[in-house]
């Protein structure tokens, strides 16, 4: 599943959120833009289908780059345009790899993965989030720089989807899989994600509604 649910509202606010940026803006045209946000939401608008273009990446392994096996070869994790990882890409999913693994939550998620049966990463450049769990293997599709945001309960403020927040999410999609993979308990998992990124930099999301695109944030004054 999406960690970014684009067939569902894309910024379903907390009153306490709108109450607390309303007052941020500086004229009645920002007032109206955060309106025509709200509104877009409670019509039921979205950015796409995650989910959709999740599985034809997932399918579509033709277009794989060459594998880099990470973490003593548990977890595999390739390019979705065809080239082989860089340097930096590298740094960046070992770096959230390893916060992941710091908290109790993700440690025991990662001891699901095995040499046997690895989890699978392929990064895309389209912001999609997608994880996907079935009996013989772990496989996930995520971008290092989604570009989405959401209101921080932590704080009070937007801000980006990290990049270990996406892969801690959809790895409980692609590791775990089961009632986690169920819509019904989609905040539910946003919540657990909640929990484990509570070790590492304290950002609530706490709904599976709660995202936006750059432009309905910065409309909101991020």
């Amino acid at each position: 599943k999406s960690f970014i649910r684009t067939n569902q509202p894309p910024c379903l606010i907390s009153a306490y959120a709108v109450t607390s940026t309303v007052g941020k803006f500086a004229n009645g045209a920002a007032t109206a833009a955060f309106a025509a946000i709200v509104n877009e939401a409670a019509n039921g608008g979205g950015l796409g289908d995650d989910e959709a273009r999740g599985r034809e990446i997932l399918a579509d392994t033709d277009s794989y780059g060459e594998a880099t096996l990470l973490r003593d070869g548990t977890i595999s994790a390739r390019n979705y345009d065809g080239s082989a990882l860089t340097t930096d890409q590298v740094k960046a999913l070992n770096r959230s790899l390893s916060d992941i693994a710091s908290t109790k939550d993700g440690a025991a998620m990662l001891a699901q993965v095995s040499t046997e049966n690895p989890l699978q990463i392929v990064l895309n450049n389209e912001g999609i989030g997608y994880g996907m769990w079935s009996p013989g293997a772990r496989r996930l599709t995520m971008d290092l720089s989604p570009d989405r945001y959401f209101y921080n309960h932590a704080n009070g403020k937007i801000v980006e989807f990290s990049a270990t927040r996406v892969l801690a999410h959809e790895m409980r999609h692609a590791i775990s899989g089961g009632i986690w993979n169920m819509p019904s308990h989609h905040s539910r998992l946003i919540q657990r994600t909640d929990s484990l990124m509570s070790g590492i930099n304290g950002t609530i999301r706490n709904t599976s509604n709660n995202y936006l695109t750059r432009q309905q944030a910065e409309l909101m004054g991020m």
